[in-house]
């Protein structure tokens, strides 16, 4: 008797989307995550794929952390198991700049 595996990696702890408000377009945004973790049924190594992908300039490490322009950046780590099982954590990071109105007869200090 053959037994296979056709259950994909579990995930941990994969990443909630985040919005980071900014109140200029002009630099970066640091920005730090736990990356997830991945556990198999059949208690191999789990394979992880890291991609981050974004329509502006960023940089971001499989590892936790990244700065970020405005924009959307999509952040996905997939796990694929010894038998070609796939499971995907994904999110966002959303950088999008702020306006603060202020009436004209006010002051604001920041």
């Amino acid at each position: 008797m053959t037994s296979s595996d056709n259950e994909p990696p579990e995930i941990y702890d994969c990443p909630d989307d985040v919005i980071i408000p900014v109140m200029s377009a002009t630099n970066q945004v640091p920005y730090s995550w736990i990356p997830p973790t991945f556990s198999d049924n059949s208690n191999a190594d789990v394979d992880v794929e890291f991609t981050c992908r974004a329509t502006t300039p960023r940089e971001c490490n499989q590892t936790g952390d990244g700065a970020f322009s405005v924009g959307v950046a999509t952040v996905m780590y997939k796990g694929r198991d010894k038998s070609g099982n796939v499971n995907i954590c994904q999110f966002t990071v959303t950088v999008t700049v702020v306006a603060i109105v202020c009436q004209a007869d006010r002051t604001l200090r920041l």
